[in-house]
């Protein structure tokens, strides 16, 4: 996109008790598979469905599989419209490989929530470049949701992805 070209801004559609959420995994493959099924068991605890991608628990050398394959997930994420949000496994390392293959066309098309962090903020800064959709800077799968989590961030994430108004005010206890 050029210097003087502006993108209009996209906020996604709040996520609802039984949507489905498709788990991608961009960067670095979950540390262990406890953590990945114990995230998905809370999520669905929560009342979502949770969808894995297709290679979602691949491996190769430090990534969760080649780069071609995770982000034919994220794509097939966001062109699936059951899908209402898209929660990362975990960051780490690698993201930056997969942008050359992302459909941000297809991003444009259904925008839907996206969350992560850490590595995963390089497929966020690129998808708010190309396409306008304001992304999360929340909770993962196995790093936050599979491990321990405060009633406190679990409460703050379900206000911000599922309010439709506005503004939201997180009061920290």
């Amino acid at each position: 996109m050029s210097q003087s070209a502006k993108k209009k801004i996209i906020k996604p559609a709040g996520l609802r008790k039984g949507d489905r959420i498709c788990v991608v995994s961009p960067s670095s493959p979950s540390v262990t598979k406890i953590y990945y099924e114990k995230g998905k068991a809370v999520l669905d605890a929560m009342g979502y469905h949770v969808v894995p991608g297709r290679h979602v628990n691949d491996r190769r050398l430090l990534f969760a599989g080649a780069a071609k394959a995770r982000a034919a997930d994220i794509n097939s994420a966001f062109r699936d419209g059951s899908i209402r949000a898209i929660i990362c496994v975990r960051g780490g390392c690698g993201t930056a490989q997969v942008l050359p293959y992302i459909d941000f066309s297809a991003v444009a098309r259904h925008p839907k929530i996206f969350v992560g962090y850490s590595d995963i903020t390089a497929l966020q800064a690129a998808i708010l470049q190309e396409t306008g959709l304001v992304t999360f800077y929340g909770p993962m799968v196995s790093t936050d949701f599979g491990k321990r989590m405060t009633g406190y961030a679990r409460e703050s994430f379900l206000t911000i992805l599922t309010n439709t108004r506005g503004e939201t005010e997180l009061k920290n206890p």
